[in-house]
């Protein structure tokens, strides 16, 4: 977890770490991406070979477990709960509360799902409910 690394072509391999030391938690593809969370809680994007800080950082430091990126606002979960990037700030999502969010998906409908270790939480309006 020192690093993430990258490959072009699967074969050959470079070390790609994130910025200050931070040790990478979650990693996805996806609109505007790869994406990466960080132990202490920082976001960053993968742009033009380097990996760059996004957005201001979120109220408590915690690691990012979690991250949901695709049409439509990026999402995060973290151990209190899930967040949104919306308009630059940052919001907690629905109604999700403070627990912990192990998975996130965004089906191809839309649809956002967050897993936690008691359940599963669905939205149909973007993660606002």
């Amino acid at each position: 977890r020192e690093s993430l690394w990258r490959s072009a072509d699967g074969e050959h391999w470079e070390a790609a770490p994130l910025p200050e030391g931070g040790e990478a938690m979650a990693l996805v593809p996806g609109s505007g991406g790869p994406w990466a969370g960080s132990a202490d809680g920082r976001l960053f994007r993968w742009v033009e070979g380097k990996w760059q800080g996004v957005a201001p950082a979120l109220p408590t430091p915690m690691p990012i477990i979690e991250i949901s990126a695709g049409e439509g606002a990026l999402l995060i979960g973290r151990q209190d709960g899930a967040w949104m990037l919306d308009g630059g700030r940052w919001r907690r999502a629905g109604t999700v509360g403070e627990v912990r969010i192990e998975a996130l998906a965004r089906l191809s409908d839309g649809t956002l799902l967050a897993g936690h270790l008691d359940g599963l939480y669905r939205s149909t309006d973007g993660g606002a409910t």
